[in-house]
């Protein structure tokens, strides 16, 4: 599982390199802490009066406040998604009482709610109000830590010689003790940092995997709230199941960057995806990646036909680690659409899908490619799959495996056709996973930006530290940019990247 890193994070890391070149910042911890309750307009922290201090040292450096808000206990805590109506996050302990109309809030440590918001109605009776569509429903109970997120920048004679700077435009909630905030360096302000962020993810490609599917949207990427199916041809939750949500934490995932975690209410409980076409003559290759955390009865994966409303194939699964289901199954005559299900057969069962969620077409099929495939120039290589060894007897005989058991082996390359106004960019053809072995594609992928503090993103973290230094460096014309970006370049070449837009600087020589 990729170590993932957050935008907060990238900019701690950068703030320590650049910091120091501010004399007025050179001595200072990144990040700072507050060491008493400021106010709507300033801000106290002892440190920042170390030594003989004059009232314009901290004139016009820009400041994030990142203000935690007490919420708890964590049975009080309630995510509510309101559908057509108010989303709603509630504290019965009023906790969230310094929460103001106007705040941007940064959720963390939720399962599925970790993000940035801005509030649209402050703390009433422990209730604070979002924009509408945001938050998925997450049950009382939840441990969470709320941040309330203020920027402002010093005003000039802005600092009391001793621990209080006075700051413009006021914000919303008062900084309390131990608030964490930082200060940035004459220059840099969170904006241009959270740009030059954006530009490097978006400019560097890495190595992914990815398999053309039958299925829309196979490795998960874009579904938010598939409860609400609130994406073209999401997944839905069949029933009521007591938990369902997305998961990225890596004893959730076995591939990819999600998987669907579905804790039972009662039998036949789960989810399933959108209809995908097929034609009658076809045959459909299956293989799906789950782990049954906890079983009764196990667990199905349905191959349904949606046309005649009857299951083509059934397997179940009760194996308490990760488990590859992989079946063929001619389609027959009359079928124009099929689905895949993940049911319960009892309460309580508890199970995890991962990404990718694979069917393809043993016949000469073409794919869509996913709009972040723009040229089939990212293509690095195809290569198939041999089922591994067969799981224990307790699953059905023959359709249930170790996943990934078995190296995978280079494979032909498929035809392509670009047509760059197109909707979908980039089609794959004559695709055709032979002997139950299903394709898949080596890929060149951007990153994706970060839109929030909270955000993440499996891109190694030295390396963003390096190229987000580099870049800032250039645009200030410092002479060291150089520096970075080789220390960019060569962590690049060690990961496999290929960071297109940074220029690779030789080694300076010098000559005598």
């Amino acid at each position: 599982m990729a170590v993932l890193t957050s935008r907060e994070a990238i900019k701690q890391d950068v703030l320590k390199e650049l910091a120091p070149r501010d004399e007025a910042l050179a001595k200072l911890p990144v990040p700072l802490r507050a060491t008493g309750t400021g106010s709507t307009t300033t801000l106290i922290d002892t440190k920042l009066g170390r030594g003989t201090t004059q009232a314009n040292r901290y004139d016009g450096r820009d400041i994030e406040v990142l203000t935690n808000v007490t919420v708890g206990p964590a049975v009080t805590i309630a995510f509510v998604d309101g559908g057509a109506g108010a989303d709603t996050i509630t504290d019965s302990n009023n906790g969230l009482a310094l929460v103001l109309t106007g705040d941007t809030i940064q959720v963390s440590g939720s399962t599925s709610n970790d993000g940035d918001y801005l509030v649209a109605t402050g703390a009433v009776a422990g209730t604070i109000t979002l924009a509408t569509g945001v938050l998925t429903t997450e049950a009382a109970g939840a441990t969470v830590t709320i941040t309330v997120i203020a920027i402002a920048a010093v005003d000039d004679a802005g600092f009391n010689g001793t621990s209080t700077v006075t700051y413009s435009p006021t914000i919303a909630t008062a900084p309390l003790a131990g608030a964490k905030y930082l200060m940035y360096p004459l220059g840099l302000g969170p904006e241009r940092l959270e740009a030059a962020i954006g530009d490097v993810l978006r400019e560097t490609v890495g190595p992914h995997v990815y398999f053309p599917s039958l299925v829309a949207d196979p490795d998960l990427t874009l579904y938010v709230d598939y409860v609400a199916a609130t994406a073209a041809g999401a997944i839905v939750s069949v029933s009521s199941p007591t938990t369902e949500e997305y998961v990225t934490t890596s004893s959730g995932v076995f591939m990819g960057e999600k998987a669907v975690h579905i804790v039972a209410a009662g039998a036949s409980d789960g989810f399933e995806t959108a209809n995908f076409s097929v034609t009658d003559t076809e045959i459909l290759l299956v293989s799906v990646f789950i782990w049954v955390n906890v079983e009764t009865s196990g667990v199905d994966v349905i191959l349904y036909n949606t046309t005649g409303s009857a299951a083509l194939k059934t397997v179940n699964v009760d194996e308490p680690a990760w488990t590859e289901v992989r079946f063929t199954q001619a389609v027959g005559s009359g079928v124009e659409q099929c689905k895949l299900q993940f049911l319960s057969q009892a309460n309580l069962d508890d199970f995890y899908v991962s990404a990718p969620i694979i069917v393809q077409s043993t016949s000469m099929h073409s794919y869509d490619m996913p709009s972040w495939f723009t040229y089939p120039g990212q293509v690095a290589g195809f290569r198939y799959l041999d089922a591994g060894p067969a799981s224990s007897s307790g699953s059905t005989s023959g359709d249930v495996f170790i996943p990934l058991g078995r190296q995978p082996r280079a494979d032909h390359a498929p035809g392509s056709i670009l047509d760059a106004r197109g909707v979908h960019q980039v089609k794959l053809g004559g695709m055709i996973p032979a002997d139950n072995r299903p394709v898949y594609v080596e890929v060149m992928r951007e990153f994706d930006e970060l839109l929030t503090n909270a955000a993440t993103t499996p891109a190694d973290r030295q390396y963003l530290r390096n190229a987000v230094v580099a870049r800032i460096l250039d645009r200030w014309g410092d002479k060291d940019a150089r520096k970075w970006q080789r220390r960019a370049s060569a962590r690049a070449e060690m990961l496999g990247y290929n960071p297109r837009e940074m220029r690779i600087e030789p080694n300076p020589t010098t000559v005598v």
